[in-house]
């Protein structure tokens, strides 16, 4: 609806503008147009306030109050009793038995095992020696090669000699030797053994039951309880509340103005 009274007013203002005279170079025309002006109104309007008030409600407080309490329980008792009972006994008597048992009976016997023997088949052979000097003989020369400027070259002395050449071979031979061997022989014994017997005998047992007693006790408790009691506590409570406030709004008006306006060309414009 708003553009619609634009569109008009503007409409308005072209056809003022074009029945406006004309006053040569420096003419001026009035013309229409249309300004939003602020506009102040009063309104009123609901607002919520915060209002605290006081208010008494009942509240409850916890007390530890005395209280007696009967109750009855039953318990056993262990009571001491005599009784003749019946029991299997087990008895060892000694009998005499024949048993035939494995005797060890140790005994020599020759035994053949073969035995490594180490034998020396060498031989002789005559082989040239060197002869070693007496002692008078080594004097002797000391003292003639004292004596001497020069002393004599010493020529060693060779003799034949045997001499055993030794070639050890490994032989195996035959060697009788005495075992001790170990054999089992059987051999009829009598052997004196413990026989199990069960016999029945007449027992005196302490035995002891439970018996059953009923006893009452009374106890005192301190049981927990809600006392009510009247407390006051404040509130906070959102009030309605009218108020008149100013305001401010846009309101568009027709204002008359004046503008300068063109001349129209007389000479044809070049291209």
């Amino acid at each position: 609806m708003f553009w619609r009274t634009s569109i008009v007013l503007l409409a308005g203002l072209v056809l003022t503008a074009s029945v406006a005279p004309l006053r040569g170079d420096d003419a001026t025309c009035t013309i229409s147009c249309v300004e939003w002006v602020p506009e102040k109104y009063k309104c009123k309007r609901t607002v919520y306030k915060t209002v605290y008030k006081k208010e008494k409600y009942t509240a409850y407080r916890c007390e530890f109050v005395p209280e007696t309490r009967t109750c009855t329980h039953t318990t056993y008792k262990l009571v001491k009793e005599m009784r003749t009972v019946t029991r299997n006994v087990c008895c060892y008597v000694p009998v005499c038995e024949e048993r035939t048992i494995m005797q060890p009976c140790v005994t020599c016997k020759p035994v053949t095992v073969m035995v490594k023997k180490w034998v020396d088949k060498g031989h002789y052979e005559c082989r040239l020696v060197e002869c070693r000097k007496t002692l008078i003989e080594r004097l002797v020369k000391w003292c003639r090669d004292r004596k001497s400027c020069c002393p004599e070259p010493d020529c060693p002395k060779y003799k034949v000699k045997k001499v055993w050449v030794p070639c050890k071979v490994c032989v195996c031979v035959p060697k009788t030797c005495w075992k001790r061997v170990c054999e089992y022989r059987p051999v009829k014994v009598k052997v004196t053994t413990c026989k199990k017997v069960m016999k029945q005998e007449q027992v005196q047992v302490c035995c002891y039951k439970c018996v059953p007693v009923e006893e009452t006790h009374t106890y005192k408790v301190m049981c927990l309880k809600k006392v009510p009691y009247e407390a006051e506590r404040t509130v906070a409570v959102c009030v309605p509340h009218e108020e008149e406030v100013e305001m401010t709004r846009l309101v568009p008006r027709c204002v008359q103005k004046k503008v300068p306006c063109c001349t129209p060309c007389c000479k044809p414009c070049c291209h």
